[in-house]
């Protein structure tokens, strides 16, 4: 329907970009919301968001950012009546509450200071008793309005406006701090959601079943079982989070130095994810002591819980090994692979890793080169790495038998020794028929990624509780990894380019992401220009991250991220640099 899409679509900027707060919007929100978007006074938002497209630069290339409130005023046909500082909601209902089908089950919850001047906006409007039938803007659709409190509600649907709420949606917990510290924020009511997916997620299970074992037939119908076990785990995970969440937000806020974002899910007291969830360790740590101060695509590193972990591997896999057991010799290699994972899991009590710029040719050097330190118990993770690689290749065989592209992995112990470590090696070879043009793409392709001897991985302890992991990287990437693991080098986090990002993340987290986008531009417009295809695109070096964070709260699993302003306007400054190349306009300078 063109209503829900101009008139959504009118509204996603400020949505997108609106400052909250606990307001009185809420109050005339229906029962049987599924999904709320609210707006805390508009007029600041405006200011807010104009004063942020002009540090852009992106003012200048459409007018409308310049005051995006009197844009969207425009197009929707408003002009009078409206009240500026108050707040606005979007909201959508359930269908079954609300009578209306799914095109037609939301309103718009708009402040107004005169709700007759709101109305006359609108030149056609017919009004009888309570309701005023109008067209906003142009849309050609119908459009009900109705006074709720010192809001005007609006809907393609008359019968929902006549359902007018009593008590509006009542939050509390971390949903409800997280609705007061956002700047702009959706809440989707996890309780409402339930009741719609929960039936139509019992009634697929046994279509999406059937699905995955239907061209198991053959010498393949023994892994019906096998795969029906995993097919119901996966659904039952699904069906868990329904059942055990209650609160889903994305909440966004702007300052000065970035954008910072935050996805939560807060699960109820007493279940099985709440009680997994209160045993997560976080740290207030930087997480990336141990990895050289150099060049990366991307880096990170976390803190383990090994509890968690083995429960969550135990659980989730329990019923696919009682059946991979009935497979007898042919489900000892998943059995023991299986193992080997839980094994490490447990031996695991923190990780950093990153991954190298890459320097050399393509095709000649690899694409990934991973370095990574790894804490815990370092005979025990060693042990378990070499039973993994000993048995994926079994794995592999059941997992995919006719894949075009097979693989080879030789484990040899002992390889060579830097610096004291002594290093084992798993290396994976790939190959296939080159007659076959498939088979012979997507070796070009490994190459591409890991080099023309495949992948390799080497492995050694440092001591008794630390351990250095390489993914075919240089003997020199290996000594600097080697240093910074044995001195527990810290300058990386430290950097300036880092700190910034970290100080905007929350200070308790399990694991923290950054990924440099200058070192990735960089690299890819490089291996881009080597194939012939040269893009005039210039970002500046040594611009600061984006950060992303994991970690929990309370009975709340949470991911925080953070794009620096500074990062947001190189890119906006290399994109429009490129565009005026592209048109001919000359190799315009920046911002």
């Amino acid at each position: 329907m063109r209503y829900s899409r101009r008139i959504v679509l009118a509204l996603l900027p400020v949505f997108a970009l609106a400052q909250f707060a606990a307001a009185q919007v809420l109050d005339q929100v229906p029962e049987g919301a599924l999904v709320v978007a609210k707006v805390r006074n508009l007029a600041e938002t405006n200011t807010k968001l104009a004063g942020f497209f002009k540090d852009l630069g992106v003012d200048q290339l459409s007018p409308d950012l310049a005051d995006p409130l009197a844009a969207i005023k425009k197009k929707l046909g408003i002009q009078q009546g409206m009240d500026e500082t108050g707040e606005l909601a979007f909201v959508f209902v359930d269908p079954s509450v609300s009578g209306a089908d799914e095109e037609h089950s939301m309103l718009i919850l708009v402040p107004v200071t005169d709700y007759k001047a709101f109305t006359g906006n609108f030149p056609e409007a017919k009004t009888e008793g309570d309701f005023t039938e109008a067209k906003l803007g142009q849309d050609n659709d119908t459009s009900y309005i109705t006074p709720w409190g010192k809001f005007a509600a609006i809907s393609p649907s008359k019968d929902l406006l006549t359902k007018k709420p009593t008590g509006g949606v009542k939050l509390g917990g971390l949903a409800a701090k997280e609705l007061a510290n956002k700047d702009a924020i959706f809440y989707v009511n996890m309780a409402g959601v339930r009741k719609v997916a929960l039936p139509k997620l019992k009634e697929e299970r046994e279509k999406l079943v059937d699905e995955a074992t239907r061209n198991l037939d053959g010498d393949k119908q023994k892994y019906v079982p096998a795969v029906k076990a995993l097919v119901n785990q996966v659904l039952n995970v699904a069906e868990g989070y329904l059942n055990d969440s209650n609160a889903l937000t994305y909440g966004v806020s702007f300052v000065k130095t970035g954008i910072s974002g935050t996805l939560m899910t807060e699960f109820e007291p007493g279940t099985y994810s709440g009680d997994l969830v209160k045993k997560v360790k976080n740290s207030n740590g930087a997480l990336v002591e141990g990895l050289p101060n150099t060049k990366y695509i991307a880096f990170g590193g976390g803190v383990g819980s090994p509890e968690v972990s083995a429960q969550i591997i135990n659980d989730f896999t329990a019923p696919i090994m009682k059946e991979v057991s009935a497979l007898g010799d042919e489900g000892k290699a998943i059995t023991a692979y299986v193992d080997s994972l839980k094994k490490m899991t447990v031996a695991i009590k923190g990780a950093t890793f990153g991954m190298l710029v890459p320097s050399g040719m393509l095709g000649q050097d690899s694409i990934f080169q991973i370095v990574e330190t790894i804490q815990g118990d370092s005979k025990a993770i060693g042990d378990a790495q070499k039973a993994l690689f000993d048995n994926q290749q079994e794995v592999m065989k059941i997992v995919q038998p006719n894949s075009e592209l097979q693989q080879k992995t030789t484990f040899t112990p002992a390889v060579k020794t830097v610096d004291g470590v002594t290093l084992d090696q798993a290396q994976t070879e790939f190959s296939g028929d080159p007659n076959n043009p498939q088979a012979a793409q997507m070796q070009q392709m490994m190459t591409m990624m890991y080099g023309p001897n495949g992948m390799k991985v080497l492995s050694g302890a440092i001591d008794d509780n630390n351990r250095v992991i390489t993914v075919a990287v240089s003997d020199e990437s290996i000594q600097q990894l080697i240093t910074a693991a044995k001195t527990k080098d810290s300058a990386l986090g430290k950097s300036d380019l880092v700190t910034g990002v970290t100080s905007a993340l929350p200070e308790q987290k399990a694991a923290v992401f950054y990924l440099s986008v200058d070192n990735l531009l960089t690299t890819g417009l490089k291996y881009a220009g080597a194939m012939g295809m040269n893009l005039p695109i210039n970002l500046p070096p040594n611009q600061p991250p984006i950060g992303v964070s994991m970690g929990t709260e309370g009975t709340a699993v949470r991911v925080d991220t953070f794009v620096p302003t500074q990062l947001v306007k190189s890119i906006t400054a290399a994109v429009i640099q490129f565009q005026m190349q592209m048109q001919g306009g000359g190799g315009g300078g920046g911002m």
